[in-house]
This record gives C-alpha cells, sequence and structure tokens, in this order.
C-alpha cells in the first residue's frame, strides 16, 4: 500500500523536474509548499498534498491555493452576494474549483484542484499549481488583496 509520504515524494519528484522549488510545510510534513510570484509585487502560495483515491484505487493529489481568511460557521464572514458570486465562477471553470477547507483554527476560500499521482506528468503539474495560482490570485486581486 503506498503511504501519504510516498505519494509526497513522487509529487515532490515530478515538481522539482517541472522546474518549481517546493518546500514541505514545517507543521505538515506530507503537504508541499510551492511559493510564487506573480508579478507587480505580489504572491501566491500553493499547498500540495495527498487527498484520497479515486473509485479504481489510484492516489490523488490535491493541489490548493488559499485567497481569503473566513470567520468560522456557515460561510463564516461571506456574504450572500459573494457566495453566489463563487457558484457562479465554479460553473465557469474548466476545472478546479473554489471551495472552503479548515486550515488550524481558520476557515479559508481556496481555489483547488485534483490530478491523478501515478500517471501524472511534468506538463499536468504544471497546469494544476498555475491554474490554482492564477485563479486564486486574480480573486485577491479583485479584492484589492495580497495576502496568500
Amino acid at each position: 500500500m503506498t503511504t501519504a509520504t510516498d505519494i509526497t515524494q513522487k509529487i515532490e519528484e515530478i515538481g522539482t523536474m517541472a522546474g518549481y522549488k517546493l518546500a514541505r510545510h514545517p507543521q505538515l510534513p506530507d503537504m508541499l509548499v510551492c511559493p510564487f510570484d506573480m508579478g507587480n509585487g505580489r504572491s501566491q502560495s500553493v499547498y500540495i498534498m495527498p487527498s484520497g483515491q479515486t473509485p479504481a484505487g489510484e492516489d490523488l493529489a490535491c493541489f490548493m491555493s488559499p485567497c481569503q481568511a473566513l470567520k468560522k460557521g456557515l460561510l463564516g464572514s461571506m456574504s450572500k452576494n459573494q457566495a453566489v458570486d463563487l457558484l457562479k465562477r465554479n460553473a465557469g471553470l474548466v476545472t478546479g474549483c473554489f471551495a472552503i477547507e479548515s486550515m488550524g483554527d481558520t476557515d479559508m476560500l481556496v481555489v483547488r484542484s485534483t490530478q491523478i499521482v501515478p500517471t501524472m506528468e511534468i506538463e499536468e503539474f504544471k497546469f494544476q499549481v498555475n491554474l490554482v495560482a492564477l485563479i486564486a490570485d486574480e480573486y485577491e486581486r479583485e479584492h484589492g488583496n495580497d495576502v496568500f
């Protein structure tokens, strides 16, 4: 059986071959962190981690980039209009989605996408990591932020 550490190591190898500088998260060793310089003084972080399996048993990786901290609770500090906007944005995405993820004591609005790991190629890694970074940064920029 493949362990989370094995999956993370495979993802790390592919990311390194793709030319990305990846670091292990200090508190979560099976999570990789990929920092991005988005230009114009903006930055974005992408977190990559094992995230279960397909129905056929293939290991999956989650690529995730935060774009807003939320208060705890149902939809946190999100207004109804913002929630509707996010649903409309989700409908327009070719792949990936906006989601709410708990990270420690904070709920985060993130852009996330999944990829099958055993067959993942360098171009697929690049696509996933860039996709979530660009969409999250665009959302932050539209809301006048550059926190993540």
